[in-house]
């Protein structure tokens, strides 16, 4: 789920329950994108909540602040994200207009210093 603002200033957040509880099944605010994989919390509550044979549905919240703002929410499935492990090629393949999801992840220690990825 992605918000682009064409103008002002806005968050969002994404939920399985209209009224936006705070816990797992709604997410922290975010200013431009949330990637909801199939193990997180909204995502696995909207497939709880949808057990009696409907799809799952989630919501999505745009807080404008206090000035109006103009944005456009995109929302679309993905593919799983590779996981990319130190020193081991991974290949893909990408149809034109399309891309590629990977993963990787930096420890606290790596933080602190300059990482490069290619």
């Amino acid at each position: 789920v992605s918000v682009t603002r064409h103008h002002g200033k806005s968050t969002f957040r994404v939920s399985a329950s209209p009224d936006f509880p705070e816990g797992p099944s709604t997410t922290a605010r975010a200013d431009a994108v949330i990637l909801l994989e199939p193990s997180s919390g909204p995502f696995m509550a909207a497939v709880q909540r949808s057990s009696g044979g409907g799809s799952p549905v989630l919501y999505v919240r745009v807080d404008g602040g206090e000035t109006s703002s103009s944005s456009l929410v995109c929302a679309r499935s993905e593919g799983h994200a590779k996981w990319l492990l130190s020193g081991v090629p991974t290949e893909g393949a990408v149809k034109a207009g399309r891309y590629d999801r990977h993963r990787f992840f930096i420890s606290p220690a790596e933080a602190s210093q300059n990482v490069t990825v290619t």
